[in-house]
């Protein structure tokens, strides 16, 4: 059986948040059968050579390696510890850089053998399946990769899963909750926990890199959200939630039903959200605060209509100062 790493390399930031895109592999992986081990380094604050001594000691197969482009230079170290332990596994990268600039990010780390395109559960499953039947990744969607003659090859774009519903819990067990630290707004209560229940985006601000799952929006239903919900109260009596969704009343119907879902479940806890002026009305407000929402963070780009134009916001100033009143 295939033995999978995952690492989340450290940070100089000092409040590290668990970083739901490796729960959602690691709990992909385990789905299927997978053998995973992670080590957030940001949360376990580790030195180069504590995380020599943990990736030494888990012995992987496959090392995959979530990086975000201002922990650009902590993955390339990262990723050449891996490679001095591991001459011979194959080094795999995710996330929002790898997404964007998978090339240069092959060219200019020389360690690596792989970076993932866009969303990553099937595509690093099958990865791992090739590994196994050593049979190659050029059929692999979503891939970019350097060839035994050094080539660095492009395969065709990974489809979407369509419907999320079909993804597992997130496998928190396998991350050093402890660690973890809320940074303000968020965090009045603790235990505090982030969620995501929906994928994508379907505006064109300027400024935002949506590299892995770009515009194509997809959303948990309201009952698998409560679901998971009632799942993190029972198991590690959280009293206070952050949705780091895009938009999260982007579908202010399907908000409308998970606040009447929290409140029908009699969940006891408070929570916060993202998401735009324009997404949302006097009733949604209403219901979110029965539900216990207490913060919406807007994008409040400027004041200046010029600005918001040029960023292509899709809003006007007016409704910014509606909801600032």
């Amino acid at each position: 059986m295939t033995k999978v790493l995952l690492i989340n390399p450290n940070s100089k930031f000092k409040t590290p948040v668990l970083q739901l895109g490796l729960v959602y592999l690691a709990s992909y992986l385990k789905k299927h059968q997978v053998k995973v081990s992670v080590i957030d380094a940001w949360a376990e604050n580790l030195s180069s050579e504590e995380l020599k001594e943990r990736v030494d000691q888990i012995q992987a197969d496959l090392i995959g390696l979530y990086m975000l482009s201002p922990l650009y230079e902590e993955a390339k170290t990262v990723i050449k510890i891996c490679r001095q332990n591991f001459p011979d596994k194959l080094i795999v990268a995710g996330g929002p850089h790898p997404s964007a600039m998978p090339v240069s990010t092959l060219e200019e780390i020389p360690e690596l053998d792989i970076c993932v395109v866009g969303e990553g559960e099937n595509t690093l499953l099958e990865l791992i399946k090739a590994v196994e039947k050593d049979s190659g990744f050029s059929k692999i969607k979503g891939v970019v990769f350097r060839s035994k003659a050094q080539k660095i090859i492009t395969t065709k774009p990974r489809g979407y899963i369509k419907n999320l519903d079909n993804l597992p819990f997130p496998a928190l067990e396998l991350f050093p909750l402890e660690k973890y630290k809320t940074h303000p707004p968020y965090g009045r209560y603790n235990p505090y926990f982030p969620m995501v229940t929906s994928r994508g985006c379907p505006f064109q601000c300027a400024y935002c890199p949506k590299e892995v799952f770009k515009n194509n929006y997809r959303a948990h239903s309201s009952q698998r959200v409560c679901d998971e919900i009632q799942g993190l109260i029972a198991k590690y009596g959280v009293r206070e939630i952050h949705f780091y969704d895009d938009d999260f009343t982007l579908d202010m119907k399907r908000a409308e039903e998970i606040c009447d879902e929290i409140i029908k479940r009699k969940l006891n806890f408070t929570w916060s959200c993202t998401t735009r002026v324009d997404l949302i009305n006097e009733n949604l407000l209403k219901k979110m605060k029965g539900a216990g929402c207490w913060l919406i963070s807007y994008g409040a780009e400027s004041g200046s209509q010029k600005i918001l134009d040029s960023i292509k916001k899709g809003i006007n100033r007016f409704e910014l100062m509606r909801c600032s009143v």
